[in-house]
């Protein structure tokens, strides 16, 4: 059981007993040799499109064309302008029947890598998700729980250096987004390790601007006391 392995039944898929124990939490049954690429069937390829090309687009388009088109709400948001026997404030027995979660089927999405920018990769270049993607046909559950692969605990989900290298290569990414991605990198790097080397002097700061306050209060004196007159006659 991995309730009595792990002393408790609440972190037994936890962070933390992933990274210990090497070890994941994954009761559905699946084949021997998991085949899922097998199953998928391609339905669409999605574009999503830049800012660059969401500009060029804008120009060409004719601004007079551009209409506003709101979405009909199958049932009205709660008013305080409605009372509660509104017949606009009724049910629907259509919507209703809908207001029930079942899991039926899995859509199956595939993203490509391309050149990311994490700060904390210390080798090499981070990698990330691109925002095109290929979309499958739906698979019922278990048939998606049955031919998939196992989960994988978060040692093996780590991509080495080697690995992101390879994706970014095949990503056909240029030299001067590589140059740029790497400065940026080593920036904000560096800025990350002056903040944790100064953090330790954060208690001596916020002493000495403490002690500046009270001088200068010393000195000058304090603008409570300067304007107490004020409050004297407002309270009169």
């Amino acid at each position: 059981m991995v309730a009595s392995r792990f002393k408790s039944s609440i972190l037994k898929d936890s962070i933390q007993v992933q990274s210990i124990h090497d070890y994941v939490n994954d009761d559905e049954k699946h084949e021997e040799h998991p085949h899922l690429e097998d199953f998928l069937i391609l339905r669409r390829s999605v574009h999503i499109e830049t800012v660059e090309e969401k500009k060029e687009k804008e120009k060409k388009e004719d601004p007079s064309s551009k209409s506003i088109r709101r979405l009909p709400l199958a049932r009205p948001s709660a008013s305080i302008l409605h009372k509660a026997d509104c017949a606009s404030r009724l049910p629907c027995e259509e919507t209703e029947a809908r207001r029930h979660v079942k899991f039926d089927s899995v859509i199956v999405r595939e993203y490509g890598m391309i050149l990311g920018d994490h700060p904390c990769c210390r080798f090499g270049l981070p990698v990330t998700l691109d925002w095109d993607y290929f979309e499958y046909d739906p698979l019922l559950v278990n048939d998606y729980e049955f031919h998939h692969s196992l989960r994988r605990p978060v040692k093996k989900l780590r991509l080495l250096s080697s690995k992101r290298k390879k994706l970014i290569d095949m990503a056909e990414t240029s030299q001067e987004d590589l140059v740029a991605c790497r400065k940026m990198l080593n920036r904000i790097q560096r800025r990350r390790s002056l903040t944790l080397a100064l953090d330790a002097y954060a208690p001596v700061e916020t002493a000495m601007e403490s002690a500046i306050r009270k001088f200068k209060r010393a000195l000058v004196g304090d603008h409570w006391k300067k304007e107490k007159h004020l409050y004297r006659r407002s309270s009169i």
